[in-house]
């Protein structure tokens, strides 16, 4: 009896050592698969999908979409409200300093591209992400059926998150004209992001009317048209 009970002893524990190995190899097995159904690459589009702003700033504002409050600023060249609000175009052109002047060192000044294109981004972006990530970048506003291509030079430090402040003369392609934005002001939920600053045309003529160089056109401190 006993060796019947010994024999039966060692077959139930060999029986327990198959059964544990079987499961383990199966339990790596189904680990090592990825699930049916969805692409080994779903994980890195996911990552390029633009975001929006109630998802954080992230660490960059490439690859993603905001929006936001748009403002303007700038009007104040030299020889207009006596030089009060100037566009960050640098004293030597009549305006002022940007936040993103000489962010990069001296041997590389950040100007506008376009003297009628600059922009300001919110303090809270341009300080959470750091200047050297923002400074320079173009960015594509959008407003109902109208866009327009601005530059960040400067920082808002009065403008909410996700928030910009741009040229009057950008502000007018967005809302159909330069004394509209005058009366308007202020524009909500406007959408940007990134884009190629090959998109924005050089200019380094200040234009206080408009961007038609119809329009009055200051040069060295002097109204024409």
């Amino acid at each position: 009896m006993r060796t019947i009970f010994s024999a039966r002893r060692t077959t139930s524990l060999l029986v327990i050592i198959i059964i544990t190995i079987i499961s383990f190899l199966t339990l790596t097995r189904t680990e090592g698969r990825r699930p049916t159904g969805r692409p080994a690459h779903t994980a890195r589009l996911e990552r390029r999908t633009p975001q929006t702003e109630g998802i954080g700033v992230g660490t960059s504002l490439i690859g993603k979409v905001f929006s936001g409050k748009v403002t303007y600023y700038g009007d104040g060249y030299k020889t207009i409200q006596g030089g009060a609000d100037p566009p960050p175009i640098a004293p030597y052109n009549g305006g002022g300093y940007g936040a993103c002047y000489n962010i990069f060192g001296e041997d590389r000044i950040v100007l506008p591209k376009n003297f009628n294109k600059f922009a300001a981004l919110n303090t809270y972006q341009y300080r959470t992400l750091g200047a050297k990530k923002v400074c320079s970048l173009c960015l594509q506003l959008s407003y109902n059926n109208a866009s327009t291509v601005v530059q960040i030079v400067d920082s808002c430090p009065g403008c909410k998150p996700y928030g910009v402040d741009i040229a009057r003369s950008a502000m007018s392609e967005l809302v159909g004209g330069w004394d509209q934005a005058w009366w308007i002001g202020t524009i909500e939920n406007v959408t940007w992001y990134v884009v190629s600053c090959d998109l924005i045309q050089q200019d380094t003529v200040f234009r206080f009317g408009g961007p038609d160089p119809a329009d009055f056109v200051i040069r060295t401190g002097i109204i024409t048209t």
